[in-house]
Protein backbone atom coordinates (compact mmCIF):
# COMPACT_ATOMS: atom_id res chain seq x y z
CA UNK A 1 0.00 0.00 0.00
CA UNK A 2 1.09 3.50 -1.21
CA UNK A 3 -1.82 5.54 -0.03
CA UNK A 4 -2.03 9.44 0.65
CA UNK A 5 1.42 10.45 -0.91
CA UNK A 6 1.66 12.94 -3.94
CA UNK A 7 3.69 10.17 -6.01
CA UNK A 8 3.87 11.32 -9.94
CA UNK A 9 4.14 9.43 -12.96
CA UNK A 10 2.81 6.08 -14.27
CA UNK A 11 1.85 3.92 -12.27
CA UNK A 12 4.17 0.95 -10.90
CA UNK A 13 2.84 -2.91 -12.53
CA UNK A 14 1.92 -4.92 -9.81
CA UNK A 15 4.46 -7.42 -8.89
CA UNK A 16 3.11 -11.50 -9.31
CA UNK A 17 3.04 -12.27 -5.45
CA UNK A 18 0.85 -9.14 -4.63
CA UNK A 19 -2.27 -9.44 -2.55
CA UNK A 20 -3.56 -5.86 -2.18
CA UNK A 21 -2.42 -3.10 -4.55
CA UNK A 22 -3.81 0.34 -2.80
CA UNK A 23 -1.69 3.16 -4.33
CA UNK A 24 -4.58 5.47 -4.02
CA UNK A 25 -4.97 9.35 -3.24
CA UNK A 26 -1.88 9.77 -5.38
CA UNK A 27 -0.64 11.80 -8.14
CA UNK A 28 -0.13 8.64 -11.13
CA UNK A 29 -0.98 9.10 -14.56
CA UNK A 30 -1.16 7.41 -17.70
CA UNK A 31 -3.08 4.50 -18.45
CA UNK A 32 -3.10 1.41 -16.98
CA UNK A 33 -2.65 -2.45 -18.90
CA UNK A 34 -3.45 -5.38 -19.17
CA UNK A 35 -0.30 -6.13 -16.79
CA UNK A 36 -2.48 -5.49 -13.94
CA UNK A 37 -4.54 -8.31 -14.54
CA UNK A 38 -1.82 -11.07 -14.41
CA UNK A 39 -0.87 -10.77 -10.55
CA UNK A 40 -3.01 -14.49 -9.09
CA UNK A 41 -3.27 -13.67 -6.12
CA UNK A 42 -4.36 -9.78 -5.95
CA UNK A 43 -7.91 -9.15 -4.49
CA UNK A 44 -8.10 -5.41 -4.20
CA UNK A 45 -6.71 -3.39 -7.08
CA UNK A 46 -7.55 0.52 -5.40
CA UNK A 47 -6.30 3.13 -7.69
CA UNK A 48 -8.66 5.72 -6.92
CA UNK A 49 -8.30 9.53 -6.55
CA UNK A 50 -5.11 9.80 -9.20
CA UNK A 51 -5.04 10.85 -12.22
CA UNK A 52 -5.05 7.81 -14.68
CA UNK A 53 -7.18 8.09 -18.08
CA UNK A 54 -7.22 5.79 -21.87
CA UNK A 55 -9.94 2.65 -21.69
CA UNK A 56 -10.54 0.31 -18.78
CA UNK A 57 -8.95 -3.39 -19.66
CA UNK A 58 -11.38 -5.41 -20.71
CA UNK A 59 -9.50 -8.01 -18.47
CA UNK A 60 -10.28 -6.30 -15.70
CA UNK A 61 -14.01 -7.32 -15.77
CA UNK A 62 -13.05 -10.89 -17.99
CA UNK A 63 -10.54 -12.52 -16.34
CA UNK A 64 -11.31 -15.49 -13.89
CA UNK A 65 -9.02 -14.29 -10.78
CA UNK A 66 -9.23 -13.33 -7.25
CA UNK A 67 -10.16 -9.87 -7.47
CA UNK A 68 -13.04 -8.91 -5.31
CA UNK A 69 -12.15 -5.11 -5.42
CA UNK A 70 -11.91 -2.57 -8.64
CA UNK A 71 -11.72 0.74 -6.84
CA UNK A 72 -10.63 3.15 -9.56
CA UNK A 73 -12.86 6.30 -8.60
CA UNK A 74 -12.10 9.68 -9.68
CA UNK A 75 -10.20 9.18 -12.48
CA UNK A 76 -10.04 10.52 -15.98
CA UNK A 77 -10.47 7.23 -17.29
CA UNK A 78 -12.94 7.38 -20.66
CA UNK A 79 -14.77 4.76 -23.27
CA UNK A 80 -17.34 2.46 -22.28
CA UNK A 81 -17.99 0.16 -19.51
CA UNK A 82 -16.20 -3.07 -20.72
CA UNK A 83 -18.15 -6.26 -21.17
CA UNK A 84 -17.93 -9.20 -18.74
CA UNK A 85 -18.06 -12.30 -20.90
CA UNK A 86 -17.30 -14.95 -17.89
CA UNK A 87 -19.86 -15.84 -14.90
CA UNK A 88 -16.96 -16.92 -12.67
CA UNK A 89 -16.16 -13.57 -11.70
CA UNK A 90 -15.08 -13.09 -8.23
CA UNK A 91 -15.90 -9.18 -7.31
CA UNK A 92 -17.53 -7.87 -4.94
CA UNK A 93 -17.42 -4.19 -5.48
CA UNK A 94 -16.93 -2.37 -9.21
CA UNK A 95 -16.43 1.39 -7.95
CA UNK A 96 -16.12 3.96 -11.61
CA UNK A 97 -17.43 7.37 -9.87
CA UNK A 98 -15.92 9.87 -11.02
CA UNK A 99 -14.53 9.44 -14.29
CA UNK A 100 -15.95 10.42 -18.02
CA UNK A 101 -17.09 6.94 -18.87
CA UNK A 102 -20.20 6.90 -21.74
CA UNK A 103 -22.11 4.72 -23.63
CA UNK A 104 -24.74 2.36 -22.11
CA UNK A 105 -23.99 -0.18 -19.18
CA UNK A 106 -23.37 -3.50 -20.19
CA UNK A 107 -26.22 -6.00 -19.23
CA UNK A 108 -23.29 -8.50 -18.76
CA UNK A 109 -22.63 -6.83 -15.07
CA UNK A 110 -25.05 -8.91 -13.92
CA UNK A 111 -22.62 -11.84 -14.42
CA UNK A 112 -20.76 -10.25 -11.34
CA UNK A 113 -23.34 -12.59 -8.97
CA UNK A 114 -21.42 -11.59 -5.89
CA UNK A 115 -21.22 -7.80 -6.61
CA UNK A 116 -22.02 -6.08 -2.96
CA UNK A 117 -21.25 -2.56 -4.16
CA UNK A 118 -21.42 -0.85 -7.55
CA UNK A 119 -20.62 2.66 -7.99
CA UNK A 120 -20.62 4.29 -11.57
CA UNK A 121 -22.00 7.95 -10.21
CA UNK A 122 -20.84 11.03 -12.04
CA UNK A 123 -19.90 10.08 -15.72
CA UNK A 124 -21.76 10.60 -18.73
CA UNK A 125 -23.64 7.01 -18.89
CA UNK A 126 -26.65 7.45 -21.11
CA UNK A 127 -29.06 4.52 -20.47
CA UNK A 128 -32.93 3.53 -19.11
CA UNK A 129 -33.01 2.54 -15.11
CA UNK A 130 -30.76 -0.83 -15.12
CA UNK A 131 -33.77 -2.49 -13.54
CA UNK A 132 -32.09 -6.06 -14.89
CA UNK A 133 -29.57 -5.06 -11.91
CA UNK A 134 -32.28 -6.12 -9.77
CA UNK A 135 -31.14 -10.01 -10.49
CA UNK A 136 -28.51 -9.22 -8.68
CA UNK A 137 -29.00 -11.18 -4.99
CA UNK A 138 -25.84 -9.70 -3.00
CA UNK A 139 -26.60 -5.89 -4.30
CA UNK A 140 -26.63 -3.78 -1.29
CA UNK A 141 -25.14 -0.34 -2.68
CA UNK A 142 -25.93 1.08 -6.14
CA UNK A 143 -24.64 4.56 -7.05
CA UNK A 144 -26.12 6.35 -10.65
CA UNK A 145 -25.81 9.89 -9.27
CA UNK A 146 -24.94 13.06 -12.59
CA UNK A 147 -25.40 10.42 -15.10
CA UNK A 148 -27.69 11.26 -18.52
CA UNK A 149 -30.23 8.45 -17.37
CA UNK A 150 -33.71 8.87 -18.47
CA UNK A 151 -37.34 7.16 -19.13
CA UNK A 152 -39.48 5.60 -15.99
CA UNK A 153 -37.94 4.11 -13.49
CA UNK A 154 -40.94 1.66 -13.40
CA UNK A 155 -42.34 -1.51 -11.56
CA UNK A 156 -40.24 -4.67 -10.60
CA UNK A 157 -40.42 -7.72 -12.59
CA UNK A 158 -39.92 -11.00 -10.63
CA UNK A 159 -36.65 -11.74 -9.93
CA UNK A 160 -35.11 -8.00 -10.21
CA UNK A 161 -36.78 -6.91 -7.17
CA UNK A 162 -33.27 -5.22 -5.71
CA UNK A 163 -34.43 -7.55 -2.74
CA UNK A 164 -31.25 -6.88 -0.60
CA UNK A 165 -30.35 -3.26 -1.69
CA UNK A 166 -29.98 -0.68 1.42
CA UNK A 167 -28.53 2.50 -0.38
CA UNK A 168 -29.38 3.74 -3.81
CA UNK A 169 -28.18 7.34 -5.42
CA UNK A 170 -30.16 7.96 -8.65
CA UNK A 171 -30.20 11.65 -8.25
CA UNK A 172 -29.33 14.42 -10.70
CA UNK A 173 -30.61 12.46 -13.39
CA UNK A 174 -33.49 12.66 -16.16
CA UNK A 175 -35.80 10.19 -14.65
CA UNK A 176 -39.71 11.02 -15.39
CA UNK A 177 -43.19 9.37 -14.09
CA UNK A 178 -44.06 8.78 -10.65
CA UNK A 179 -41.78 7.37 -7.53
CA UNK A 180 -41.32 4.11 -7.57
CA UNK A 181 -43.43 2.82 -5.12
CA UNK A 182 -43.41 -1.01 -6.20
CA UNK A 183 -40.10 -1.11 -5.78
CA UNK A 184 -40.33 0.35 -2.20
CA UNK A 185 -42.32 -2.40 -1.33
CA UNK A 186 -39.90 -4.89 -2.14
CA UNK A 187 -36.41 -3.23 -0.59
CA UNK A 188 -36.50 -5.52 2.41
CA UNK A 189 -32.83 -4.42 3.04
CA UNK A 190 -34.27 -1.28 4.11
CA UNK A 191 -36.55 -2.94 6.59
CA UNK A 192 -34.41 -6.11 8.27
CA UNK A 193 -31.30 -5.68 10.15
CA UNK A 194 -30.24 -6.04 13.42
CA UNK A 195 -29.45 -2.37 14.59
CA UNK A 196 -28.20 -3.94 18.27
CA UNK A 197 -25.33 -5.55 16.24
CA UNK A 198 -23.39 -3.04 14.76
CA UNK A 199 -20.77 -3.36 12.18
CA UNK A 200 -19.33 -2.28 8.87
CA UNK A 201 -19.57 -3.06 5.12
CA UNK A 202 -16.27 -4.55 4.20
CA UNK A 203 -14.80 -7.28 2.24
CA UNK A 204 -13.39 -9.97 4.82
CA UNK A 205 -11.19 -12.61 2.36
CA UNK A 206 -8.90 -14.90 3.63
CA UNK A 207 -6.49 -15.69 0.93
CA UNK A 208 -4.55 -18.96 0.44
CA UNK A 209 -1.14 -18.71 -1.33
CA UNK A 210 1.17 -21.45 -2.43
CA UNK A 211 4.55 -21.50 -2.57
CA UNK A 212 6.54 -22.11 -5.53
CA UNK A 213 7.16 -25.61 -4.79
CA UNK A 214 3.62 -26.38 -4.07
CA UNK A 215 5.19 -28.32 -0.75
CA UNK A 216 3.72 -25.49 1.73
CA UNK A 217 1.26 -22.34 1.76
CA UNK A 218 0.02 -19.79 3.68
CA UNK A 219 -3.46 -18.04 4.81
CA UNK A 220 -3.95 -14.24 4.70
CA UNK A 221 -6.67 -12.36 6.49
CA UNK A 222 -7.54 -9.04 3.96
CA UNK A 223 -10.00 -6.45 4.93
CA UNK A 224 -11.29 -3.48 2.74
CA UNK A 225 -13.98 -1.59 4.27
CA UNK A 226 -16.66 0.04 1.55
CA UNK A 227 -16.61 3.54 1.24
CA UNK A 228 -19.51 6.20 0.05
CA UNK A 229 -20.49 9.74 -0.37
CA UNK A 230 -24.11 10.99 0.48
CA UNK A 231 -24.71 14.74 -0.49
CA UNK A 232 -27.43 16.56 1.67
CA UNK A 233 -28.48 20.59 -0.19
CA UNK A 234 -24.56 20.84 -1.11
CA UNK A 235 -23.03 19.40 1.26
CA UNK A 236 -20.89 16.22 1.11
CA UNK A 237 -21.45 13.49 3.95
CA UNK A 238 -18.25 11.36 4.03
CA UNK A 239 -18.65 8.10 5.52
CA UNK A 240 -14.53 6.10 5.46
CA UNK A 241 -16.60 3.56 7.12
CA UNK A 242 -20.20 2.38 6.08
CA UNK A 243 -22.60 1.44 8.94
CA UNK A 244 -24.70 -1.52 7.58
CA UNK A 245 -27.74 -0.19 9.89
CA UNK A 246 -27.10 2.78 6.76
CA UNK A 247 -30.42 2.75 4.92
CA UNK A 248 -30.50 5.35 2.24
CA UNK A 249 -32.38 6.70 -0.87
CA UNK A 250 -31.41 9.55 -3.06
CA UNK A 251 -33.81 10.36 -5.90
CA UNK A 252 -33.19 13.97 -5.90
CA UNK A 253 -32.97 16.45 -8.94
CA UNK A 254 -34.70 14.41 -11.55
CA UNK A 255 -38.40 14.70 -13.08
CA UNK A 256 -40.41 12.58 -11.05
CA UNK A 257 -44.00 13.80 -10.63
CA UNK A 258 -47.49 13.10 -8.58
CA UNK A 259 -47.46 12.37 -4.79
CA UNK A 260 -45.43 10.53 -2.44
CA UNK A 261 -46.62 7.09 -1.99
CA UNK A 262 -47.35 5.66 1.12
CA UNK A 263 -45.13 2.69 0.31
CA UNK A 264 -42.38 4.83 1.54
CA UNK A 265 -43.31 4.69 5.16
CA UNK A 266 -42.95 1.10 6.03
CA UNK A 267 -38.91 1.35 4.75
CA UNK A 268 -38.93 2.05 8.66
CA UNK A 269 -34.96 1.69 9.01
CA UNK A 270 -34.53 4.36 6.10
CA UNK A 271 -32.05 6.74 7.58
CA UNK A 272 -31.41 9.04 4.68
CA UNK A 273 -34.06 9.91 2.63
CA UNK A 274 -33.59 13.14 -0.17
CA UNK A 275 -36.45 13.53 -3.22
CA UNK A 276 -35.73 17.24 -3.74
CA UNK A 277 -35.81 18.94 -6.94
CA UNK A 278 -38.49 17.32 -8.79
CA UNK A 279 -42.26 18.00 -9.48
CA UNK A 280 -43.97 15.97 -6.42
CA UNK A 281 -47.04 17.64 -5.31
CA UNK A 282 -49.99 16.70 -3.16
CA UNK A 283 -50.21 15.51 0.68
CA UNK A 284 -47.09 14.15 2.81
CA UNK A 285 -47.44 10.72 3.84
CA UNK A 286 -48.65 10.72 7.66
CA UNK A 287 -46.86 7.66 8.05
CA UNK A 288 -43.61 9.65 6.96
CA UNK A 289 -43.53 10.36 10.85
CA UNK A 290 -42.19 6.83 11.89
CA UNK A 291 -39.42 6.37 9.38
CA UNK A 292 -37.56 6.64 12.41
CA UNK A 293 -37.43 7.90 16.35
CA UNK A 294 -37.21 11.34 16.08
CA UNK A 295 -37.35 14.71 14.09
CA UNK A 296 -35.08 17.20 14.68
CA UNK A 297 -34.64 19.45 12.35
CA UNK A 298 -36.29 22.40 9.56
CA UNK A 299 -38.60 22.67 7.10
CA UNK A 300 -38.71 25.03 3.80
CA UNK A 301 -41.13 24.68 1.19
CA UNK A 302 -40.88 27.57 -1.88
CA UNK A 303 -43.67 28.40 -4.24
CA UNK A 304 -42.70 26.57 -8.06
CA UNK A 305 -40.58 25.51 -9.90
CA UNK A 306 -41.18 26.10 -13.19
CA UNK A 307 -41.30 23.70 -16.60
CA UNK A 308 -40.69 24.46 -19.67
CA UNK A 309 -44.25 25.10 -20.78
CA UNK A 310 -45.60 27.01 -17.71
CA UNK A 311 -45.12 26.62 -13.84
CA UNK A 312 -46.40 24.21 -11.74
CA UNK A 313 -48.23 24.82 -8.46
CA UNK A 314 -46.17 23.79 -5.23
CA UNK A 315 -48.62 24.53 -2.96
CA UNK A 316 -49.17 21.43 -0.48
CA UNK A 317 -51.62 20.41 0.74
CA UNK A 318 -53.91 18.12 3.51
CA UNK A 319 -53.35 18.02 7.39
CA UNK A 320 -49.16 18.60 8.51
CA UNK A 321 -48.35 15.01 10.30
CA UNK A 322 -48.66 15.16 13.84
CA UNK A 323 -46.03 14.65 16.44
CA UNK A 324 -43.40 16.81 18.83
CA UNK A 325 -40.90 17.22 15.73
CA UNK A 326 -43.55 18.94 13.50
CA UNK A 327 -45.38 20.23 16.15
CA UNK A 328 -41.81 21.99 16.80
CA UNK A 329 -41.89 23.97 13.01
CA UNK A 330 -43.02 27.80 13.37
CA UNK A 331 -46.31 28.77 11.22
CA UNK A 332 -43.74 30.47 8.80
CA UNK A 333 -41.80 27.40 8.25
CA UNK A 334 -45.21 26.41 5.92
CA UNK A 335 -45.44 29.84 4.34
CA UNK A 336 -46.73 29.32 0.63
CA UNK A 337 -48.70 26.41 1.41
CA UNK A 338 -52.16 27.49 2.08
CA UNK A 339 -53.98 24.65 2.13
CA UNK A 340 -52.14 23.07 4.76
CA UNK A 341 -53.88 22.98 7.98
CA UNK A 342 -53.42 21.46 11.61
CA UNK A 343 -50.96 22.33 14.02
CA UNK A 344 -48.57 24.05 14.59
CA UNK A 345 -50.28 26.05 11.87
CA UNK A 346 -53.50 28.46 13.14
CA UNK A 347 -55.67 27.00 10.67
CA UNK A 348 -57.18 24.18 11.69
CA UNK A 349 -58.33 21.54 9.10
CA UNK A 350 -61.69 21.41 8.02
CA UNK A 351 -63.34 18.40 10.08
CA UNK A 352 -62.32 16.23 12.89
CA UNK A 353 -61.87 13.31 9.98
CA UNK A 354 -59.54 15.20 8.47
CA UNK A 355 -56.96 15.63 11.78
CA UNK A 356 -53.95 13.06 11.70
CA UNK A 357 -53.45 10.93 14.54
CA UNK A 358 -52.29 12.09 17.47
CA UNK A 359 -48.36 10.49 18.07
CA UNK A 360 -47.59 7.38 20.31
CA UNK A 361 -45.69 8.47 23.46
CA UNK A 362 -44.28 5.24 23.75
CA UNK A 363 -40.01 4.62 23.56
CA UNK A 364 -39.62 6.06 20.04
CA UNK A 365 -40.47 9.21 21.89
CA UNK A 366 -37.77 9.12 23.70
CA UNK A 367 -37.53 5.93 25.79
CA UNK A 368 -36.86 5.07 29.57
CA UNK A 369 -33.17 5.85 28.62
CA UNK A 370 -33.22 9.11 27.59
CA UNK A 371 -31.16 10.95 25.09
CA UNK A 372 -27.96 9.56 27.13
CA UNK A 373 -28.92 6.22 25.84
CA UNK A 374 -29.13 6.75 21.89
CA UNK A 375 -27.19 8.79 19.55
CA UNK A 376 -30.13 9.88 17.30
CA UNK A 377 -29.64 10.76 13.28
CA UNK A 378 -31.54 11.01 9.72
CA UNK A 379 -31.24 13.30 7.43
CA UNK A 380 -34.88 13.69 5.21
CA UNK A 381 -35.27 15.94 2.32
CA UNK A 382 -38.52 16.01 0.24
CA UNK A 383 -38.79 18.27 -2.70
CA UNK A 384 -42.41 18.90 -4.11
CA UNK A 385 -42.37 20.86 -7.48
CA UNK A 386 -40.42 23.75 -5.95
CA UNK A 387 -36.54 24.55 -6.61
CA UNK A 388 -35.59 23.53 -3.33
CA UNK A 389 -35.93 21.39 -0.61
CA UNK A 390 -38.42 20.61 2.08
CA UNK A 391 -35.87 18.96 4.27
CA UNK A 392 -36.60 17.34 7.41
CA UNK A 393 -33.58 15.60 9.74
CA UNK A 394 -34.63 12.63 11.51
CA UNK A 395 -33.47 10.31 14.02
CA UNK A 396 -32.67 6.36 14.10
CA UNK A 397 -31.75 4.53 17.61
CA UNK A 398 -28.21 3.56 18.40
CA UNK A 399 -26.54 2.22 20.97
CA UNK A 400 -24.17 4.92 22.51
CA UNK A 401 -21.15 2.66 22.43
CA UNK A 402 -21.54 2.65 18.63
CA UNK A 403 -21.43 6.08 18.02
CA UNK A 404 -17.54 6.11 16.73
CA UNK A 405 -18.76 6.23 12.97
CA UNK A 406 -21.04 9.39 13.52
CA UNK A 407 -18.41 11.17 14.96
CA UNK A 408 -15.57 9.75 12.41
CA UNK A 409 -17.99 11.17 9.60
CA UNK A 410 -19.51 14.18 11.27
CA UNK A 411 -17.04 15.42 13.92
CA UNK A 412 -14.48 16.16 11.14
CA UNK A 413 -16.35 18.49 9.04
CA UNK A 414 -16.62 22.15 10.43
CA UNK A 415 -19.21 23.30 7.39
CA UNK A 416 -21.35 20.57 8.38
CA UNK A 417 -20.76 21.38 11.90
CA UNK A 418 -22.19 25.48 11.01
CA UNK A 419 -25.41 23.67 9.09
CA UNK A 420 -26.59 21.38 11.61
CA UNK A 421 -26.28 24.34 14.43
CA UNK A 422 -28.23 26.98 12.11
CA UNK A 423 -30.81 24.16 12.19
CA UNK A 424 -30.57 23.55 15.75
CA UNK A 425 -30.13 20.11 15.96
CA UNK A 426 -29.99 17.89 18.57
CA UNK A 427 -28.52 14.37 19.39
Amino acid sequence: MVRGNKIQGPVPRPPPSILDYSFSNNSFSGEISATFCNPPYVYALDLSFNNLSGMLPQCLFDKVNNLNILNLEQNFFRGTIPETLTNESKLRMINLGHNALQGTLPRSLTNHTMLEFLNLGDNQISDTFPFWLGALNNLQVLILRSNKFFGVVGSPATGFEFSTLRIIDIANNGFTGILPSKYFQKWNGMRNFDVDHFSYMAQNTTLVKKGVSMEFSFASQQIYNYQLTLVNKGVNMDYKKIPKVLAAIDLSSNKFEGEIPESITTLKNLLFLNLSNNFLSGHIPLGIENLSARIIGFFEQQAFRKYSTGALPAHLIGPIPQGKQFATFENNSYKDNLRLCGKPLSKLCGNAGELPPSPSTGEDDQGSGGFSSYVLWMVVAIGYASGRAVGVVAGQRFTASKHEWFVETFGRRQQNRRRIGRRGQRV
